[in-house]
C-alpha cells in the first residue's frame, strides 16, 4: 500500500497564526511599557523599529539559516526502517564507491559512504547482496559528517517495478528480522561494507561489530570454520588477514545468510587478480 503523506497545511496556518498575534502583543506591550514611563513617541517608534529587526532575525535563524557543511535539512515525513546492507553507489559525473544503506522507506533513503569531496545532486545504488539489474535513485536532500563516514539523505524517484518488488519480498523482511542486532561483545557497533576473499571467492559483507582483535560479518556466502581470508572495509587497502573461527547460518526470511566471526592476522597488500564475486549469486529478483 503506498505511504501517504501526512497534510500539513492546517498546522503551518496556525503556527503561523499564533507567531502573528505573539509579535502583535509584543508590540502592543512594548508601546504601552515605553509610553507609560514617559518615554516620547519617537523613542516609542525607534524602539519598534529595533524589535521588528530583531523578530526579523529571530525568523531568519529558526526558519531559512543551515549550519555549512550540510545541504539542506533533514524534513522526514514518512517513517524509515533501518536495513543495513552493502550497496554499490554511483553519480551522473561517473563517480563510483561502495557504501552502507543505512535506513530506507518508499520515499527515501540514507546512505553511509567513505568521507571525501561529495557535490552530486543524484545518486543511483544498487543492493550487492540483489540482483545486479535492480536499483534506486534518488536526490541529495541533505548530507553530514560521521565518524564512520559521509552520511547522505535520499528522497527517492518513483520505484520501478521490480526494485519495489526487493523493497517488500527482501529488505522489508530484512530490517524486521533483526538479524543484525546482536551484543557485539565489547567491541564497536557499527554496520559498514566490507570485502571478504579466500581461495578466489569474494563476497561483500556488512559489519556487525570491529574491533582490533577481529570483525563480526553478516554475508549470503558462507566459509568454512578454520578458512583463511582477507577482509577490507570498503573494499579498500589495506586488506587483514583472518581466520574465521566462527561460522552461524541464519536461516531468517527473507533469505538465508552467515555470520562470521573473524579473528585478525597481519595486513597484507591486495590481491593481484580481482576474485570471482559470488555476492551476486545470493537470491535473484
Amino acid at each position: 500500500m503506498p505511504e501517504r503523506l501526512p497534510d500539513r497545511g492546517p498546522a503551518r496556518v496556525a503556527r503561523a497564526l499564533l507567531g502573528a498575534t505573539a509579535v502583535a502583543a509584543l508590540y502592543v506591550l512594548t508601546w504601552r511599557v515605553l509610553s507609560s514611563v514617559g518615554v516620547e513617541p519617537l523613542w516609542v517608534a525607534a524602539a519598534l523599529v529595533v524589535e521588528t529587526y530583531l523578530v526579523l532575525g529571530i525568523a531568519y535563524v529558526a526558519l531559512v539559516w543551515r549550519p555549512a557543511g550540510r545541504r539542506g535539512a533533514e524534513r522526514r515525513q514518512v517513517p524509515r526502517v533501518a536495513a543495513p546492507i552493502p550497496i554499490r553507489w554511483a553519480t551522473e559525473d561517473g563517480d563510483v564507491g561502495v557504501g552502507a544503506l543505512v535506513d530506507i522507506s518508499g520515499r527515501g533513503a540514507g546512505l553511509l559512504i567513505p568521507l571525501g569531496r561529495f557535490d552530486a545532486p543524484r545518486v543511483w545504488m544498487q543492493f550487492l547482496w540483489f540482483d545486479d539489474r535492480v536499483g534506486m535513485q534518488g536526490r541529495v536532500a541533505h548530507m553530514r559528517e560521521t565518524p564512520d563516514g559521509l552520511r547522505l539523505g535520499l528522497e527517492l524517484d518513483q520505484l520501478p517495478a521490480q526494485s519495489a518488488e526487493v523493497m517488500a519480498h527482501y529488505v522489508l523482511p530484512f530490517s524486521a528480522s533483526r538479524v543484525w542486532q546482536r551484543d557485539s561483545g565489547g567491541r564497536r557497533a557499527v554496520h559498514l561494507p566490507a570485502r571478504v576473499e579466500a581461495a578466489g571467492v569474494g563476497a561483500w559483507a556488512i559489519t556487525e561489530d570491529v574491533g582490533d582483535d577481529g570483525a563480526t560479518l553478516l554475508l549470503p556466502q558462507g566459509f568454512p570454520e578454520g578458512t583463511a581470508v582477507t577482509m577490507a572495509l570498503w573494499g579498500r587497502d589495506p586488506a587483514r588477514t583472518a581466520t574465521v573461527v566462527r561460522v552461524e547460518e541464519l536461516t531468517e526470511p527473507p533469505f538465508g545468510l552467515h555470520r562470521l566471526e573473524l579473528r585478525y592476522g597481519a595486513a597484507v597488500p591486495p590481491a593481484p587478480v580481482p576474485a570471482r564475486d559470488a555476492t551476486l549469486a545470493g537470491p535473484r529478483v
